[in-house]
Order: structure tokens, then sequence, then C-alpha cells
């Protein structure tokens, strides 16, 4: 009689727990996937900081500086206006959110590009190579 309750126990014990390990390795996925999308997260916004640091500096260059009542029709082009250091400060602040194990590139790499900035001698042509390169670096990892 001991038997017939207990070997029905000690499987819907062994079912539960087989149950239980496949609920544990769900959430664990689950925890992975959520990471990965902040870490996407953040290399998106570091993505985005780098195009509108360079944006902001071609536009600063007096041949291709728009009027400024024309930039101050946006916030985008009021900060190029008014502030625009700043977007070099947005770019370290989001490359600085992103985990160092998943950076596409180091921050020499920044350091280097940043370095080619272009200059109001130089032609559109040149200018337009310095973004190509910034988009190798983006997407070389």
């Amino acid at each position: 009689m001991l038997g017939t309750v207990l070997v029905p126990l000690l499987l819907l014990t062994a079912v539960s727990v087989g149950i239980t390990v496949e609920r544990q390795q769900d959430l664990d996925d689950a925890r992975d996937v959520a990471r990965s999308m902040d870490e996407l997260d953040t290399l998106l916004e570091l993505r985005s900081a780098m195009f509108a640091e360079r944006l902001a500096e071609e536009v600063s260059l007096p041949v291709r500086r728009p009027p400024d009542e024309l930039l101050e029709r946006t916030g985008f082009g009021t900060r190029i206006a008014q502030e625009p250091q700043s977007f070099v400060a947005s770019t370290d602040a989001a490359f600085d959110a992103v985990p160092e194990r998943v950076r596409p590139f180091a921050e020499a790499d920044l350091d280097e590009l940043r370095s080619r900035r272009p200059s109001s001698a130089d032609s559109p042509e040149l200018i337009a190579s310095r973004g190509d390169q910034l988009h190798v670096l983006l997407e070389s990892q």
C-alpha cells in the first residue's frame, strides 16, 4: 500500500522538478535577451550621438552652414549655433554607457577619427570621405 502512494508521488516530484528546471532556463534566456536589448540600445545611442557630432561639425563649417535663422528653427540647429561642443560630450557619454565587452571600437579609434575633423579648407568630397570612415568604424564590428 505504501508503494501505491510513493510511486505516484515520486513520479509527480520528478515531473515537477523537470518543469521547474525548464522554467528556470526560460527565465535565464529571457534575462539574456533583456540584457542584449539593453546593450543594443546603448549601441544605437552611440551611433546616433556620433552621427549628430559629425553633422554638427559639418554644419559648423562656414561653407556648409545654413543661415542662423534656419538653424534656430530646430532644437538640433539651435544646439549647433549655441553649444557645438555639446555634441562631443554627448558622444563621450554614449560611448561610456556602452559596456566594454560589447564596444565596437576602442576609445583610441574615436580619438583618431576626431583628429581628422573637417576644416573650412576641405572639399565636400573630403568631408564626405570622413563620414564614410565613421560609417566603417561603426559597421566594422
